[in-house]
């Protein structure tokens, strides 16, 4: 009887080769970056509330220079978080109905927001038609006194 002995290295996994065991370190190293990454991009609450404090600040209308185009981008961002909002309560997540509520009254609040912005807007418009207005005045005295006494 011949003893036939299996050759037995540590490194070996049982009937893989060295390429085997370096995709296994490759796919080990791979699935560590993958989770170190998951857990790294997680969205944590303190992230959400900074954020929330940021739209607070970009949708309010105190301190800054009342210009269209301005109010115009606080407008979007007040249509784009409404939207949010709603697909909230028409998606299947599990509010409670106090909730539900709360997202409600949050709606109301934005749309009345918008349309105080759309006011501002509105008065901003009235006052350039005005000055406007008044300047055309302006000119047209300006050319009636000119040729009153005499001038070009």
């Amino acid at each position: 009887m011949v003893k036939t002995y299996k050759r037995h290295t540590p490194l070996r996994l049982r009937g893989q080769g060295r390429y085997s065991i370096h995709l296994f370190i490759k796919r080990t190293l791979y699935r560590l970056k993958v989770m170190e990454l998951e857990q790294e991009n997680k969205l944590q609450e303190a992230d959400i509330l900074r954020i929330s404090k940021l739209v607070a600040y970009a949708i309010d209308l105190k301190g800054t220079a009342e210009m269209e185009k301005i109010i115009d981008s606080k407008e979007s961002i007040l249509d784009s978080l409404a939207k949010m909002l709603e697909m909230m309560l028409t998606a299947d997540i599990n509010l409670t109905r106090e909730k539900k509520l709360y997202v409600i009254h949050l709606l109301s609040k934005l749309k009345a927001n918008k349309e105080h912005m759309q006011l501002v807007k509105g008065s901003i418009a009235d006052q350039q038609q005005a000055f406007s207005k008044l300047y055309a005045a302006s000119e047209h005295m300006f050319k009636k006194s000119q040729s009153a006494f005499g001038g070009d």
